[in-house]
């Protein structure tokens, strides 16, 4: 067994549903208002960026593709506590069902792993607030 394999410590198994009915979810983002220029690039994916993969994204490709998301604005604002230099704004989109968009479905927890165009999810944010 090879040292990266032993030191995996994620899920087993990844579920990923469309997102069939509206949703609101919450993204940590360095811009401060709704179409911003930059909010394209705050949800854009790591794999779209050309950035290394981190942590579990090494063994999930499909989590790469993918940019993280919370079902509170709590939840949000506590990641940035932890880590002040991930964004400094949480946006709120609303995704309508139906639009291609998908998320996975964790067991338990308010993240949620969201894949979408960056454009289509731009357009979803109604609301910048500070973190």
């Amino acid at each position: 067994m090879s040292a990266a394999v032993a030191s995996f410590q994620g899920p087993n198994r990844i579920v990923v549903v469309p997102v069939l009915e509206a949703v609101e979810l919450f993204r940590v983002v360095n811009v401060e208002r709704p179409h911003h220029p930059g909010l394209v690039l705050d949800l854009t994916s790591n794999y779209e960026r050309q950035a290394r993969p981190r942590r579990v994204e090494r063994f999930y490709s499909i989590l790469h593709m993918a940019v993280s998301t919370f079902t509170t604005r709590e939840a949000a604002c506590a990641l940035v506590e932890r880590f002040p230099g991930i964004g400094t704004h949480v946006a709120r989109l609303r995704l309508p069902g139906g639009a291609g968009f998908c998320v996975d479905a964790p067991p338990k927890g308010a993240h949620r792993s969201l894949w979408g165009a960056p454009v289509q999810l731009a357009a979803c944010v109604v609301d910048v607030l500070p973190a």
